[in-house]
């Protein structure tokens, strides 16, 4: 009886992985706003195509439990909303912690050979419960996403920005700024490997540098620790060589907020949550490095850092589901019954579209506010404010 029994439900867990399957062929895709053609170009730009009409949401809940499975979308818009919005935003307040500061005094000049900004592209949230008093069943949910509409060419472009930016607060502050010409001439700096404008960096991050200051070995966002040390010396070097504190920015930025209730032995349910929201990364800031004279090693070093991220709640693109790569629950009920195994997952997937005009204007308002406090704390190091 056991064995017909158990024969019964594979031929059901057969025909239930079969319908699944079926069902995989189709993914979500977002709507189109209705009204989306009603909208007119981007003021000032009549050049410029109407804004797309894709809708979606801002943000996304998961949950499992013993006896559920969803997800509750919220937060409607769409990009044609969004890209009527102003292309322009106010310089984010951001407030660095000095360590070290009264290194950044121990030199006359100013280098800042490139300026290291990092994008996030990729997202994932998970949770698990294995369940509560009497009814110990797995439950798993987890969301991924991944950012759609920044294309490199725009990423090199804010990373220039970024640095003529700082380059031109600087200078206008009073301090003496090495010029790249003069840097290239440095027979210490020519040490330094060129990345160029584009690298991968830690945690899989997209990381980009300006044309004319090219990231080099060793860069704040390197994956490669030995790199950083070497870069160390280098600078050491260069800096004694040029009579100048080397300052080296870096910029993270994130699209989303990711929440999840974690791994929970003894709970009936699990919980994650994405929420399309801009984000200046902690961490972002600037390392700078004394060096004393030449062959020293490593230098004196000292760092003006973000200590927590700084979010924006302006809008700048949606989300929207493009793959369900949840286990099928006929399948799963059908194996459970069997007696082989009771883990339900659920998975979604999500793309987060921006609008790049929203999304050039808010990396803006965070390089801007950026330098503007590593510029004050340069000024307070020196006894200059």
């Amino acid at each position: 009886m056991n064995t017909l029994r158990k024969v019964t439900y594979l031929l059901i867990s057969f025909a239930a992985l079969a319908a699944a399957l079926a069902m995989m062929i189709g993914t979500a895709h977002a709507q189109s706003d209705p009204f989306g053609a009603l909208y007119a170009p981007p003021p000032g730009d009549p050049g410029t195509p109407a804004p797309s009409t894709r809708t979606g949401v801002t943000s996304v809940n998961t949950a499992v439990g013993r006896s559920y499975a969803g997800a509750q979308e919220g937060g409607y818009a769409s990009l044609a909303q969004i890209g009527m919005l102003p292309d322009r935003a106010a310089p984010f307040a951001l407030r660095l912690k000095a360590w070290n500061p009264r290194f950044a005094a121990g030199r006359p000049r100013v280098i800042v050979p490139s300026y290291a900004l990092a994008l996030v592209r990729t997202g994932k949230v998970s949770a698990f419960s294995a369940g509560q008093g009497t009814e110990m069943v797995g439950r798993r949910t987890s969301i991924a996403t991944a950012l759609v509409g920044v294309s490199d060419d725009l990423a090199r472009d804010l990373a220039e920005e970024a640095w003529q930016d700082l380059v031109s607060r600087l200078k206008v502050a009073g301090f003496d700024v090495v010029t790249p010409a003069e840097l290239a001439k440095s027979a210490e700096f020519g040490r330094l490997t060129p990345v160029g404008v584009q690298a991968k960096g830690v945690n899989g991050w997209s990381v980009y540098g300006p044309v004319s200051a090219p990231l080099r070995t060793g860069h704040p966002y390197a994956d490669a620790v030995l790199g950083a040390s070497r870069a160390s010396i280098v600078y050491n070097d260069v800096s004694a060589e040029l009579d100048a504190v080397v300052l080296s920015p870096m910029l993270a930025i994130d699209y989303q907020e990711l929440e999840g209730s974690g791994r929970k032995t003894y709970s009936g349910s699990a919980q994650a949550e994405a929420e399309v929201r801009f984000n200046v990364l902690g961490g972002s800031g600037a390392n700078f490095l004394y060096g004393k004279r030449k062959g020293l090693g490593g230098g004196m070093p000292g760092s003006f850092t973000l200590t927590n991220a700084h979010g924006s709640s302006e809008a700048f693109g949606i989300m929207y589901e493009v793959d369900d790569r949840s286990d099928s629950v006929a399948l799963h009920n059908a194996f459970a019954q069997a007696g082989m195994g009771s883990l339900y997952r659920q998975s979604k997937v999500y793309a987060v579209e921006v609008d790049a005009r929203r999304y050039r204007a808010l990396v803006r308002a965070a390089f801007q506010g950026l330098n503007a406090a590593l510029v004050a704390e340069l000024k307070a190091a020196r006894g200059r404010v």
